[in-house]
């Protein structure tokens, strides 16, 4: 379920530096894997806040708990955490929202939450 507000100059000019990015990584054999990027339409909202709406719509439960982890916790989450929430959603045990609210009321968004805005 992407989100179609993505403004698409930002689309574009971020799917340029993504590659431009991998390509020297690529050409300096480092491994290309490592930054994870967001999906275009979570980055396009870092500077200012992730609106939950657009954190909510990002396609992919995996996806979506990476870009969870990244936005709230200021971190990759270990992959073993992200197929244990993705899990979670694909078994509708628990809502985006609701993975959401976990993350918000987490010790570890608590120390973070000066830095970290959702609106």
């Amino acid at each position: 379920m992407p989100h179609s507000n993505l403004d698409p100059t930002f689309a574009r000019t971020y799917s340029a530096i993504v590659e431009h990015v991998k390509q020297r990584y690529r050409e300096l054999g480092v491994d290309h894997s490592v930054p994870v990027f967001d999906p275009p339409d979570v980055a396009q909202w870092s500077v200012l806040g992730v609106p939950r709406d657009r954190l909510v719509a990002v396609a992919g439960d995996e996806q979506f708990v990476q870009a969870c982890y990244t936005r709230l916790v200021n971190r990759l989450g270990a992959p073993r955490e992200v197929r244990a929430a993705a899990a979670r959603l694909a078994a509708d045990s628990i809502t985006r929202d609701e993975l959401i609210d976990e993350f918000m009321s987490s010790e570890e968004y608590a120390r973070l939450a000066t830095t970290v805005t959702l609106t």
